[in-house]
Parts: structure tokens; sequence; C-alpha cells
């Protein structure tokens, strides 16, 4: 019998009732049997919790998780890891859906090529507005190799800060005790800065063989304004000090000048913002003229 090594799916819900469903049975009906879908309800308080429990007792493959307080993405995403036992890991987030084939290729291009992370092309949904727009960051590497590629810096900057288009291996997440920040956003471009400074070859996938759900006012769609730079710059603050306490030497110079990129953007967006906040209250403080009206007689 050919063997199939088991992908823990971590999926943290949060008032997700309208869309958990449709996202874990994405996950189930894969033709990659062998993985355990691990939900947790991080205090919803919809009826989510009733959702998840009805999923677990329709497939034993479905371990849930339910959290005693509201911590946000990383902490229900850390519980998910100190549950997990399979080989790899991959994250969903509640709204997403896996297209066909989605677990067999990630599992099949980390197996085939050796590599210690892949990246598939994702489908961005806007809400209500059917697909947004196909990734192509990855393009670049269709010629290499299959898109199989060592990493260097270039290979680097083409990991993007999601984490739901990704297959990692748990062998290294444990090995080097990685979890992710708890902060409030930009916790999955830490994780994934970070995992990647572990990282020899990587494999990029051009197929959009998963779906994600772009909503404005989203933490991703949040992450792009100038007060969320401060996020970023944790992030990769925080990435650095993991390259740091592990002596990966290679990768800290190339992260100090990815801190320092992300530091002077947060100052021009701050003076931008405090110019901004300036002409406003100029404008507000002056006084409308009174118009001439000249005088009948």
């Amino acid at each position: 019998m050919f063997f199939t090594p088991k992908i823990s799916v971590i999926v943290p819900c949060y008032n997700a009732a309208k869309t958990i469903e449709k996202c874990a049975r994405s996950v189930l009906v894969q033709d990659y049997e062998n993985l355990e879908l691990i939900l947790i309800d991080d205090k919803s308080r919809d009826k989510t919790p009733d959702i998840i429990r009805k999923i677990a007792a329709g497939d034993a493959r479905v371990r849930p998780i339910f959290m005693s307080v509201n911590g946000g993405a990383a902490a229900a995403r850390n519980a998910g890891l100190d549950y997990a036992r399979g080989k790899y890991i991959m994250f969903c987030d509640a709204d997403d859906y896996w297209l066909r084939g989605m677990a067999s290729r990630m599992v099949g291009e980390i197996r085939r090529w050796r590599v210690d992370l892949a990246q598939c092309g994702v489908k961005l949904l806007n809400a209500g507005a059917g697909v947004r727009r196909v990734e192509k960051e990855q393009m670049a590497f269709v010629s290499h190799g299959n898109g199989v590629v060592d990493l260097d810096e270039k290979a680097y900057a083409n990991i993007n800060s999601v984490l739901y288009n990704k297959i990692f291996r748990r062998r290294l997440i444990e090995k080097y005790r990685l979890r992710m920040p708890l902060q409030t956003t930009s916790e999955d471009f830490a994780f994934s800065l970070a995992y990647a400074t572990l990282c020899r070859r990587v494999s990029f996938v051009k197929a959009a063989i998963m779906a994600h759900l772009f909503q404005r006012g989203s933490l991703m769609d949040l992450r792009e304004a100038p007060d969320k730079l401060l996020d970023i710059l944790s992030a990769v603050s925080f990435a650095l000090e993991f390259a740091r306490r592990w002596r990966l030497r290679r990768w800290e110079r190339y992260l100090d000048s990815l801190f320092t990129h992300y530091a002077l953007l947060n100052l021009e967006g701050f003076e931008k913002e405090l110019d901004r906040k300036t002409r406003g209250r100029k404008k507000a403080k002056r006084k409308p003229r009174k118009r001439f009206t000249p005088p009948h007689g």
C-alpha cells in the first residue's frame, strides 16, 4: 500500500457560521484522505461552535478545539499547532475553500522535490463579486525547474505574507519552537518570514488551487493602511529576532534591511497622515469671506 503522510489543516474560526461548513467540506472531500482538520472556535458569539460539533460528528478526521477566551487568530492557530499530529501543516481561513486537488498537489510538491515549503497561486474572491484576481508573484519561477528553487533573497522576497496558500514541514516548526506572535494583524507575515529562514529549497506552484474571500475591512485589507505598518514592522522584527536566536546569520542582514525598508515606509505614511490632519485643521479654522452686497438706492 502506498504511504501517504498525514496533513494537519488548521482553521481558526470566529463568528464563521455562514462559511465554515463550505470551508470544511472543501477540505474533507479532497482526493487526499490522510488528513486531520483542526477547527478552532475562538469563542464565537454566533452558531459556529454548534456547526463545528456537527461537522466533527460526521467525520472522524475533524478535531475540534473550543477556546475558553477570544484570543485572536494567532492564539487560535498556535493552539492548532500544539494539537497537530501531521507530518505537514497547512492553514486555511474559515471563509476560504480549497479547489479540487489542492491537498494532493501541495503534498506532491513538498515530497517530490524535497523542499521545505511550497506555495501555490490563489483565486481572490471579492465578497459577492466573483473572482477578483489571481496572485502572480510566483510566476517568475515557472521556468526554474518547474518552480523549484534554492532559497536566495529573490526567492525569499517572493514568499508572500499569507499562510493559506502554503504547506510547511511540522518537524521544522517544532524543532525551532516556532509559533505566531500574539498581535492583531501581520502575525501570518511574521510566521512566514521566520519559517522561510529555515528553508533551503522552496517550490512555487503556478496553479491557483484554492480560493480566498477578500472583504473590505478585513485584516488583509487593513494591512495596507498606513497605521498597520507598525504591525508589519513588528512582524519583521519578530523574524529578525528569530533568526538571531537560532544564529541564522544568512538572513540577519536581509531582515535588517527589510525592517529599515518598512520603517521608512512607516515614517513616510506618518508624515503624510500628519500633513493631511494639519491641512484639515487649517481649512477648518479658515473663516468664509462675507459676500459683498451693494447698497440699494
